[in-house]
């Protein structure tokens, strides 16, 4: 899936239109994924708000134009989007207007629901319990032997794994 950060203040997290089509199941034609979010199943389902954003991408140069791939223009959607997209997918299953064609549609919005609760889940906990500011060297074993780190006093985190000897003598 192609995943963009922009530059702008937020920072925002962009998934280009070709993207979000390969994301949910589509052909990652230009135009497959505006196409299908304005059938009349997703349409129905999404909702005026979710059409004006899809007809609304933020379009952006990629690249850094050398001979061999100059830039090129994108367009692109704020990543949550998907979940939008998805759910209008999984209302419109329920109320029977996505055809037998479309089943697989259904089963990749699911999968996508699915991952990104999982995600928001373990973001949340890290965001509820690492302090925003810490000082580098500072490290938390979990039970499953991750080791986290605070890098700085920004909050950026990494991690390592125990190696097999340092699990055993602790």
């Amino acid at each position: 899936m192609d995943c963009y950060v922009l530059d702008d203040e937020k920072k925002t997290a962009v998934v280009s239109q070709r993207g979000m089509a390969a994301a949910i199941g589509l052909a990652e034609r230009g135009n497959a994924f505006v196409r299908f979010a304005n059938s009349r199943s997703i349409a129905l389902h999404g909702g005026a708000q979710l059409l004006e954003k899809i007809a609304n991408p933020f379009v952006f140069t990629w690249g850094t134009g050398g001979a061999q791939q100059p830039p090129s223009e994108v367009n692109g959607y704020d990543v949550t989007l998907l979940i939008d997209v998805c759910k209008a997918i999984t209302k419109a299953a329920d109320a029977g207007d996505l055809s037998p064609n479309q089943a697989h549609l259904l089963k990749q919005a699911h999968v996508i629901i699915n991952a990104s609760a999982k995600a928001g889940i373990t973001g949340l906990v890290y965001t509820d319990t690492i302090p925003s500011r810490v000082r580098d060297g500072v490290w938390r074993r979990t039970s499953d032997g991750l080791a986290i780190g605070l890098s700085d006093d920004v909050g950026h985190i990494r991690t390592r794994r125990r190696s097999p000897i340092e699990s055993r003598h602790q």
